[in-house]
């Protein structure tokens, strides 16, 4: 800062620190505990509810929340997701523009999944960008292996056979 006034150019220092301090947020936790920031996503109904009586949970929310979403999701590096989202909502866990098209550039697509329950023929195996499928066990990374090159399987089990979570962070 000294060397620029003595420049003659004119500095503030705190302008904008906030605005700072919100956008490398992810950067500031990984130099502090080594782990990412986590952002939880979910759609909820005014009456506390993220899905239907029926178990429909697809269009909970408009198409201006869904925007942003995919605003989100465009800048983000991964979306985590279970089996039983896979198989109840078949999602594709892309980040698109407002006409549906995908962008350019994709988080990478992590499925938690400790026994290989996720369908193969599910959706988001076929869109663009990578998927990783996080397995319990070798037996159940086994079923996904050869699915192409944009398909990935590691195990990250504990002793009892579940995904470690904090291995996967």
């Amino acid at each position: 800062n000294t060397i620029l006034k003595r420049a003659g150019i004119e500095t503030a220092i705190g302008s904008l620190a906030d605005e700072a301090r919100d956008h490398y947020q992810a950067y500031f936790k990984f130099i502090k505990t080594g782990k990412p920031l986590v952002v939880a996503k979910y759609a909820m109904t005014l009456d506390g509810k993220i899905a239907t009586r029926s178990g429909d949970s697809k269009w909970v929310t408009g198409e201006k929340s869904r925007a942003i979403v995919h605003l989100i999701r465009s800048q983000m590096d991964a979306i985590i997701t279970a089996p039983g989202t896979v198989r109840s909502d078949n999602p594709k866990l892309t980040a698109r523009d407002a006409a549906g098209i995908p962008l350019s550039r994709q988080p990478l697509r992590v499925v938690v999944d400790s026994r290989g329950r996720t369908p193969k023929e599910a959706t988001l195996f076929s869109e663009p960008g990578n998927t990783l499928v996080v397995t319990g066990s070798e037996e159940a990374s086994v079923r996904y292996h050869g699915m192409g090159e944009f398909v990935e399987t590691v195990v990250l089990g504990d002793s009892s056979g579940k995904v470690d979570l904090e291995k996967l962070m």
